[in-house]
């Protein structure tokens, strides 16, 4: 037996429907078409719809969960794990404050042009250092860096050096693993900055695009007020294009979804 998810939540807009799981994080638009099929197996999610391909894909996307299962004791079991697990350390790190965007749903710091200095360069070494030496030999430890902004790509020299060093170290500790991912606007990861990151194990990118070119740039523009669309799009395009097949990177472009920008999700491909 099946059941609907609690963590669903479902939209109506035009003529289909937007449904979101905050707990899997997953997003699906469904059209006109499969709509009523698709509501009346979320909302009465029988075992004879089994054979059917949108329920397999429900139930991958975490829209439909087995009758048994409990998320809240579920949710309940991965904050222990986090919160005990002396095997990871997963840092998110703000090495800028300063962005070269001036989104309006933002925090925008008009004041604080302000970057992470050595000494703290230091003590996030010394941190990672202290935590590989004291995990040397557990099997699988785990130092996952998440680089965040401001836009962080504006101090991407430093990145690049402070992971090449962390890369380096984790030669001595070869029971330990390293990820690293970042968050940028995109506007400043050109193939070779790209190439650069992966080659020090920043290899999961998000990236935001709110919608077409003409919607995005009325939101996401650069300090001077020129659009960004087209700069970040020839990127990606770019990377897509030059990147070596065996190249190992996840992208996930990220929306903003406001009142004035909806629309304009349904004509971005």
């Amino acid at each position: 037996m099946y059941k609907s998810s609690y963590y669903n939540f479902v939209k109506d807009q035009n003529d289909s429907k937007v449904i979101y799981n905050t707990k899997t994080g997953s997003v699906s638009m469904i059209d006109e078409q499969s709509s009523d099929r698709f509501m009346d197996m979320l909302t009465n999610p029988r075992s004879d719809y089994e054979a059917d391909d949108l329920f397999q894909s429900m139930i991958e996307e975490g829209y439909i969960i087995k009758e048994e299962f409990d998320e809240l004791d579920d949710l309940r079991e991965l904050n222990q794990l986090a919160s005990t697990a002396s095997h990871v350390l997963r840092l998110t790190i703000l090495p800028t404050e300063t962005c070269n965007f001036t989104c309006p749903y933002c925090f925008i710091y008009t004041l604080r042009n302000k970057h992470m200095v050595a000494e703290t360069w230091d003590a996030l070494y010394k941190l990672c250092q202290n935590f590989c030496e004291k995990n040397k030999d557990k099997s699988g430890f785990l130092l996952n860096l998440i680089w965040y902004g401001g836009e962080p790509l504006i101090v991407s020299d430093k990145i690049i050096s402070f992971m090449a060093k962390i890369k380096e170290l984790l030669r001595d500790y070869p029971n330990g693993n390293l990820r690293s991912n970042i968050v940028t606007n995109g506007y400043l990861l050109d193939y070779a900055t790209f190439q650069k990151l992966c080659d020090v194990n920043v290899r999961q990118f998000q990236v935001t695009l709110d919608g077409d070119a003409e919607n995005h740039d009325k939101l996401r523009t650069l300090a001077n007020k020129k659009p960004t669309f087209d700069k970040i799009y020839s990127n990606l395009l770019e990377i897509v294009q030059k990147v070596s097949k065996n190249e190992d990177f996840g992208f996930a472009i990220r929306c903003n979804f406001l009142k004035s920008s909806v629309p304009s999700i349904n004509d971005f491909k």
